[in-house]
């Protein structure tokens, strides 16, 4: 009996950390992929507030309002760096249990589960 469970138990740890390490490398495999479509999100927002000031600066005819140009910058900043922290959320997860992770993150003790 205690020798099944020792075995049923190494089989179990095999598994998970098989599982993690899939999961760490499809991780990896998918970051910088997020990079360059943040990167293209960012140039996208940039590009379509100047499109939008562009258009609102025409259509009042250069009579501006300041107010509208700090709204107007105030928000492009307010999006790209919204942008790069979803990112450094990605690449810098905290861990679940709240500890601070430091090299490599032992897999949880099956017994204690």
């Amino acid at each position: 009996m205690a020798e099944q469970l020792a075995i049923r138990r190494t089989q179990y740890e095999q598994t998970m950390q098989s599982a993690e390490i899939d999961r760490l490398h499809q991780q990896n495999m998918m970051r910088p992929r997020l990079f360059k479509l943040a990167s293209r999100l960012s140039w996208v927002v940039v590009l379509g507030n100047f499109a939008i000031v562009g258009w609102y600066a025409w259509h009042s005819k250069g009579a501006m309002d300041p107010r509208v140009l700090m709204f107007w910058i105030s928000s492009t900043v307010v999006e790209v760096l919204g942008i790069v922290y979803i990112i450094a959320q990605y690449l810098f997860p905290k861990p679940r249990d709240g500890r601070e992770r430091h090299g490599s993150q032992r897999l949880p003790d099956p017994s204690n589960l």
